[in-house]
């Protein structure tokens, strides 16, 4: 079961426990003394040990996750999100150390080109177009830098999966440890296209591949993941 995104709820839950841990750590003596002197003493900001904060966060996240599928029977469970960076990959691998992670990019022309579409509704803003793109830099980006650190990452791009669906499929039943056949490759069938799908194709223009290119960053990333921009 793979639930949908969340807002980037976890990048700022697991920052915030960051700080109490930081919290937990600098009031560490009073627990101690706590443990020494019984509870009859002056302990205002006596905290849970970081151990336990830790602990807390894993169940946390079992709950809102794990929990919900083993309800619908489905016993491998995980989530997706774009806005989510290999920095909070690693920090979900504290927690769980046997976790995969799948890290899927796309050819940023493209995104661009799907977001352009949105702006033609009343649900999609330019600015947030833009604040995509530069997210694009540094997600892929921080994979690029920081991935080594995951013990078990597959890098896939959206172009190969759909050029061969079946070898994606293939690849991530072996990923996964799954036995083959286990997924459900009709799912290649059907273009799912969002509330977007009846508006018009826009054209990439000259003036769009300047502004992609004077994103700082996205030439030597996207050089980096095999996209070139000329």
């Amino acid at each position: 079961m793979i639930w949908g995104e969340q807002d980037g709820y976890l990048e700022r839950w697991l920052n915030e426990l960051d700080r109490l841990k930081v919290w937990a750590e600098n009031k560490s003596p009073e627990y101690r003394e706590f443990q020494r002197g019984g509870h009859n003493q002056f302990l205002p900001n006596i905290s849970p040990p970081p151990p336990a904060l830790t602990y807390a966060a894993k169940v946390h996240i079992e709950g809102l996750f794990q929990l919900p599928a083993w309800g619908l029977g489905r016993t491998i469970w995980g989530f997706k999100e774009v806005r989510y960076s290999a920095e909070l990959a690693v920090a979900l691998q504290v927690l769980f150390p046997n976790a995969r992670f799948i890290h899927l990019t796309r050819d940023v022309r493209n995104v661009f080109l799907s977001l352009k579409r949105w702006e033609l509704s009343d649900n999609w803003l330019p600015e947030w177009t833009t604040e995509v793109l530069k997210r694009w830099v540094a997600i892929n980006g921080s994979f690029d830098q920081k991935g080594r650190e995951l013990r078990q990452l597959l890098k896939l791009k959206y172009e190969d999966m759909v050029a061969d669906s079946e070898a994606f499929t293939r690849t991530l039943e072996r990923f996964l440890n799954i036995s083959p056949g286990s997924l459900d490759e009709s799912v290649f069938n059907l273009k799912l296209d969002g509330t977007h799908s009846h508006a018009p194709q826009v054209p990439l223009s000259r003036a769009d591949e300047d502004t992609i290119r004077q994103v700082p960053g996205m030439v030597e990333v996207g050089y980096r993941y095999g996209y070139s921009f000329g």
